[in-house]
């Protein structure tokens, strides 16, 4: 072959403009859902650790929306009212 003649490129495998971009698309989209899970797991743990907390409140919480509704008590804030109530209750009956 001499240097002016162009190599006989007819059997290559043609390769188009967009199979180009797919086959690069592919390793972002895998580190992509790998960052992903990665922040979902971190999420599901910090969750589980603020439910954690909440419920080991050393005082009654209760969440409430922003229409004043309650969302969540502990533990605590449930034996707060049984105990309110036993007294109105207590003191309902001996009036």
């Amino acid at each position: 072959m001499h240097s002016s003649e162009l190599p006989n490129v007819s059997h290559a495998v043609r390769i188009s403009p967009i199979a180009i971009v797919g086959i690069s698309v592919v390793p972002v989209m895998v580190i992509v859902v790998a960052v992903l899970t990665s922040v979902v797991d971190r999420l599901h743990k910090q969750k589980a650790l603020l439910d954690e907390l909440f419920e080991q409140a050393a005082q009654a919480v209760a969440l409430i929306d922003g229409n004043g509704q309650i969302v969540r008590v502990n533990r605590d804030f449930v034996r707060l009212l049984a105990t309110l109530r036993g007294r109105r209750w207590d003191a309902g009956s001996t009036s």
